[in-house]
């Protein structure tokens, strides 16, 4: 009982980790985009554009919301981290295509990463039993 304990301590802190530093990276990235004018789209699609950046933000505000709930051990971050994995899910496959076709394949791999740690922490937290 202690290891399994100890095993879901250290699963809650790594998931706090994950979401405040995804979370923040992704405020982070948008701001260094937008302040070195590396957002083409500003000009050829700005209504899709500006969609997309809000949805990057919902679910960069999510993250961080969550991992402030696994801080302070509220009730409702098992709910708060499931939706935050759906959206951090579909974000990174779409960012994968994005930069797929740029030929960043550094940036796939990335996300690649990114889908697989979200994965396997959905998966963890399934079996903790909060959701049946």
């Amino acid at each position: 009982m202690i290891v399994g304990s100890r095993v879901n301590e250290m699963l809650r802190k790594f998931k706090i980790g994950y979401t405040i530093f995804v979370g923040v990276s992704i405020i982070s990235l948008w701001i260094m985009l937008f302040a070195t004018s590396q957002v083409p789209e500003l000009e050829t699609e700005p209504f899709s554009l500006t969609l997309h950046v809000l949805s990057e933000l919902l679910l960069a505000g999510s993250l961080i919301i969550c991992g402030i709930g696994y801080i302070k051990n509220t009730r409702w971050v098992p709910y708060v981290f499931m939706f935050s994995m759906g959206l951090l899910v579909y974000s990174v496959i779409n960012a994968a295509g994005y930069y797929g076709e740029s030929g960043d394949f550094a940036m796939v791999i990335m996300f690649a990463l990114l889908l697989t740690i979200a994965a396997v922490l959905t998966v963890l937290s399934l079996k903790e039993g909060y959701y049946t």
